[in-house]
């Protein structure tokens, strides 16, 4: 995560079993694979997979039944993520997010400017 972030405050629940898929990340395996997504014991991670740029870094905490999302860096460095909306930037994580758990995550996408 480059100097240029911000950091957005979020409260966003996952039930464990999801969780559980969500912390396998996911490794591109041809390009049409845009995200490299690292889960580590309180973060989600996602980098560009053709840049290797960290553009989202969600900070979750543990509780019983599940994972809450608590806080959301985006990367706000102009030469390697364009994006600067935050409600924008939150709805295209959570879409990410669940697409990893395979949700249907189009009320997310619908958000994304």
């Amino acid at each position: 995560m480059p100097e240029k972030n911000v950091i957005i405050p979020m409260d966003e629940w996952i039930p464990a079993e999801l969780m559980g898929l969500v912390r396998y990340g996911f490794i591109p395996q041809g390009l049409e694979d845009h995200w490299f997504v690292y889960c580590d014991e309180s973060s989600i991670r996602f980098f560009r997979s053709w840049s290797g740029d960290c553009i989202f870094v969600g900070r979750f905490t543990d509780e019983d039944g599940g994972s809450r999302i608590t806080e959301l860096q985006v990367n706000r460095d102009p030469s390697q993520y364009t994006g600067t909306d935050d409600d924008s930037d939150v709805a295209m994580f959570l879409a990410l997010v669940t697409g990893l758990y395979g949700g249907n995550a189009d009320n997310y996408w619908k958000k994304v400017k």
